[in-house]
């Protein structure tokens, strides 16, 4: 029979906009998709092959230039020896689940160089390591961080675990809670991109954090812009109430470092002093045997 088929559809109720879910999967998500796919899998392989290499950027003493630690930053090789930068691939393992791995493997990366130079008698200095904040959501985070350090008999009053501010949006309370338990075990912890988030500022007086790091956004225009100086010295000053101490990122000249210096702050990282270098440039140039 060609006759249609009668279709029954029964209406329970009133349904609104708000009660029908649906999704449009176009192309375009597709293709990016298996991108992202693609990139996680050779990021992996970069790993296994030790192509994902750990880069330090010092910190330095404002007032002595004195280097006084540096910040782990992951830098991956190509096969040309060129390499790509982070903001070209760690969005992408956020969005597919490899972050967990990555963080741990610069974080295993940094135990090792610290084991090595305990060895050959260097100066240690500390090192801050970035973590996700999609660390949040594991249960084994805190219990990993610490059984690794252990694991390579590091002291881990020299290890700064790096969240960002943007951590704090969406669970304070589990935040708060890893990171009371990490300085228990004895690790310092760094706020990361202060001042560009959303969290406030009792989020921070209750935090226990013990060192903020301020965006170099704040500080791009302070050797000119009267208004922004005093705005930094607002932000300064807010931090000090709540008894953590304040690093500056992204100095890039001698007038920012001097302004810095002179409101009363000593800790700083920019290309002023240094970029960020491989782990055997850094050990030649400032831990030297």
């Amino acid at each position: 029979s060609t006759e249609p088929i009668p279709a029954t559809v029964a209406i329970i109720g009133t349904i609104t906009p708000r009660d029908v879910l649906c999704g449009i999967y176009s192309e375009r998500m597709r293709k990016e998709r298996l991108r992202d796919q693609s990139i996680a899998s050779e990021v992996k392989t970069a790993m296994e092959q030790g192509n994902v290499e750990l880069f330090l950027q010092p910190k330095f003493d404002l007032v002595t230039r004195e280097i006084i630690g540096a910040e782990a930053l992951a830098r991956w090789r190509n096969n040309d020896g060129s390499y790509k930068m982070p903001y070209e691939f760690i969005p992408v393992l956020e969005r597919v689940g490899l972050i967990i791995e990555f963080d741990f493997y610069m974080y295993e990366q940094v135990l090792k160089a610290y084991a090595r130079w305990k060895e050959e008698g260097r100066r240690l200095v500390p090192i801050s390591v970035n973590f996700s904040r999609i660390h949040s959501s594991r249960d084994n985070f805190v219990d990993r961080v610490n059984s690794l350090a252990d694991a390579y008999g590091v002291n881990k009053s020299l290890i700064e675990i790096e969240v960002t501010e943007s951590a704090f949006v969406e669970d304070v309370n589990i935040m708060i809670r890893y990171m009371s338990k990490l300085r228990e075990y004895g690790f310092k912890i760094d706020i990361d991109d202060f001042g560009i988030g959303y969290s406030s500022l009792s989020v921070l007086l209750n935090a226990p954090v013990d060192i903020v790091k301020v965006d170099k956004v704040f500080i791009d225009n302070i050797a000119t812009n009267l208004l922004e100086r005093e705005y930094v010295k607002q932000i300064c000053r807010l931090i000090a109430t709540t008894h953590k101490e304040v690093i500056f990122e992204g100095v890039e000249t001698e007038e920012q470092a001097n302004f810095l210096s002179g409101i009363g702050y000593k800790m700083a990282q920019g290309w002023l002093f240094d970029k960020a270098i491989p782990v055997k440039e850094f050990e030649d140039k400032y831990i030297s045997i």
